[in-house]
């Protein structure tokens, strides 16, 4: 099954707390660094909604939950990322297609660093900070800070941009759809 990372606007707001809300309570400690309500997870995605510099990004499945986010914050000219995968979608690329997703757009405003924060026990993360070459800036015995360096972009970051945009609304729209087509579909059907 392919994925498609799209980007993610305030209307899904819900939809983010739900699957924080839906993590695992190891797989919420591993993602914020700290055990978290759920009143917490929902004052973080309001409160990222308010700031100019929050991109969201994502993956949902047909029925529109979503298995995967990213929380990219940009402060200057560089970029924090934070990532979370639902536990039964591990292991099929998601955070990696979600990072680099997250990289391309950035590379489109000029960001020049990515950083990812996250705790040592962190292996997947961990793992995706060093297949993207990011390089470790301080690791203690909890935690890992990993940065990269990003390209400047060129005229094809844009045209890539502009593709992944399209190619998540035709994903978003057939998605939609299909959900329209089974719920109209499933409660007229006649018997002859």
């Amino acid at each position: 099954m392919d994925y498609i990372v799209r980007k993610l606007n305030e209307v899904d707001s819900e939809r983010i707390i739900e699957h924080f809300c839906e993590l695992e309570s190891e797989d919420r400690r591993l993602r914020f660094g700290t055990a978290i309500s759920n009143y917490a997870i929902r004052h973080y995605v309001e409160e990222s909604f308010k700031d100019n510099g929050s991109v969201w990004f994502g993956i949902d499945d047909d029925s529109g939950k979503l298995l995967s986010t990213c929380h990219v914050a940009i402060t200057d000219d560089f970029a924090e990322l934070g990532c979370s995968v639902v536990s039964k979608y591990r292991g099929y690329g998601l955070a990696q297609s979600m990072f680099s997703r997250a990289v391309t757009y950035l590379r489109t405003k000029s960001i020049k660093t990515v950083f990812m924060h996250c705790l040592t026990e962190n292996h997947v993360m961990r793992y995706i900070a060093q297949k993207n070459d990011m390089v470790v800036v301080t690791c203690s015995q909890d935690e890992v800070d990993t940065e990269l360096n990003i390209k400047p972009p060129t005229p094809s970051t844009f045209v890539e941009n502009a593709y992944m945009d399209n190619m998540a609304f035709y994903d978003m729209i057939t998605k939609n759809s299909l959900r329209m087509f089974k719920l109209f579909s499933g409660g007229s059907s006649r018997r002859t």
